[in-house]
C-alpha cells in the first residue's frame, strides 16, 4: 500500500489561507460562524475545525479535529496535533473518507498513522470549542481518536516522539480553540 503523503487526497472543508484563522477576528458573527459550520457539515458530513499555530511562550504548530463524523457515519471524531492546520486539514479528511468507505482505525498504521483514543479527562477542556458549541456538549467519552502524524509533519519539538499524547489524562497543552 501507498503511505499516506502519496495518495490522492481529497479537499472536503478548504482550510483557510492568508487570511488567518479566527473568523470572529475577521469580523464574522456567532451566528454566521454557526451556520457555516452547519452547512458544512450538511454539504459533506463532517468539517475539519483547524487552530492556527502561535508563537511565544505557549508556542506549538496547531492543531486540527474533525466535527460530524459521529453523528453523520457512526465513526470517531480525531484529532491531530502539533502540525500546521492545513496538513492537519488533508490528513484528516483522508482518513474520514478512509474510514466513511469501511476502513478499519487498526489498519492505519499501514498508512503511516498511529493513533489512540483521547482520554475522557481532556474533551471538556478547551480543545474542541466548535465541537462543543456545535452539539451543545463536549465529544462522548471513548469517541475521539488522535491521530499522530508521520515523523515528517511533525514540528521540530516533536519529531523524535509521537507528540503531544492526548491519551495520557496528565497531558498539559497551551491548546484551545474555545477563542475562535
Amino acid at each position: 500500500m501507498k503511505p499516506i503523503a502519496t495518495l490522492p487526497i481529497p479537499t472536503v472543508t478548504p482550510s483557510r489561507e492568508a487570511d488567518g484563522m479566527c473568523l470572529k477576528c475577521d469580523g464574522y458573527s456567532d451566528e454566521a460562524i454557526a451556520r457555516g459550520v452547519e452547512l458544512i457539515i450538511a454539504t459533506n458530513g463532517w468539517m475539519v475545525q483547524g487552530v492556527e499555530g502561535s508563537d511565544g511562550p505557549n508556542a506549538h504548530k496547531g492543531f486540527s479535529y474533525t466535527i460530524g463524523a459521529t453523528a453523520s457515519y457512526g465513526l470517531p471524531e480525531l484529532v491531530v496535533m502539533d502540525i500546521d492546520y492545513r496538513d492537519g486539514h488533508t490528513m484528516l479528511n483522508w482518513a474520514v473518507e478512509f474510514l466513511r468507505d469501511g476502513g478499519s482505525v487498526n489498519d492505519l498504521p499501514t498508512y503511516g498513522l498511529e493513533w489512540a483514543t483521547v482520554h475522557d479527562d481532556l474533551l471538556d477542556s478547551g480543545l474542541f470549542g466548535t465541537y462543543t458549541r456545535h452539539y451543545g456538549k463536549p465529544p462522548e467519552p471513548g469517541w475521539v481518536v488522535q491521530l499522530f502524524a508521520p515523523d515528517g509533519k511533525r514540528c521540530a519539538t516533536h519529531v523524535r516522539e509521537r507528540g503531544t499524547d492526548l491519551s495520557d489524562p496528565f497531558t498539559q497543552h497551551p491548546y484551545s480553540d474555545d477563542e475562535l
